[in-house]
């Protein structure tokens, strides 16, 4: 079973946010159709390839009333996109239709520089939903990053946990088990940055 909060909660969040049809963050002639695949890690060993190419470790010494050298996992989401758009751009594999991405087409370097170059655009929304109660996170610090062809986001069961970085005076929670509104502002950050360019 799917816990609170998770994938199903993600597209929820999503669909609310932009709208059933995209249509709150649309541009003039613009349409966005969403739509939905779900893929298990444990069925599809291409992605389990892809996931296992990009863990790395970070070990952190804190003192904690003694002092204690931690190993933490995290994902390299440059690694993750690599890996994602290598397997992606290689249709013999059919790992395009398998994640629900049937009219993937590569995205070449000089292609990225414009916003408009397609008449369809898939922005993939990859949320790897980890049953992993340790915190995980992509780049050690965030749920969710932004590419120009998609949007990787990363959540766990880990609850509530703060990271490394500050929001003015305050530290910024992360809620580890919902990466809807981090999968959200990556999302949204692609879209700008494709209009900017």
């Amino acid at each position: 079973g799917e816990p609170l909060g998770g994938a199903e909660a993600v597209w929820a969040a999503l669909r609310e946010e932009l709208g059933p049809a995209g249509e709150r963050i649309a541009v003039q002639g613009q349409t966005i159709t969403l739509s939905r695949a779900r893929v298990g890690l444990h069925g599809c060993r291409l992605c389990l390839a892809a996931m296992a190419a990009a863990v790395r470790s970070h070990t952190s010494t804190v003192l904690r009333g003694q002092l204690a050298t931690q190993v933490h996992d995290y994902i390299d989401s440059a690694e993750l996109h690599a890996e994602l758009v290598a397997l992606l751009n290689r249709k013999e594999l059919g790992f395009a239709a398998e994640l629900g991405l049937p009219s993937w087409a590569p995205l070449r370097e000089e292609e990225a520089a414009t916003a408009d170059f397609r008449e369809e655009w898939t922005v993939p929304i990859f949320l790897i939903d980890l049953q992993e109660t340790s915190l995980v996170l992509l780049d050690r610090f965030h749920q969710a990053k932004s590419f120009p062809d998609m949007v990787l986001a990363l959540q766990t069961r880990a609850g509530e946990a703060t990271v490394d970085y500050a929001c003015g005076d305050d530290v910024a929670p992360l809620h580890a088990g919902d990466a809807a509104r981090a999968a959200l502002a990556a999302y949204l950050q692609q879209q700008q940055q494709q209009q900017q360019q």
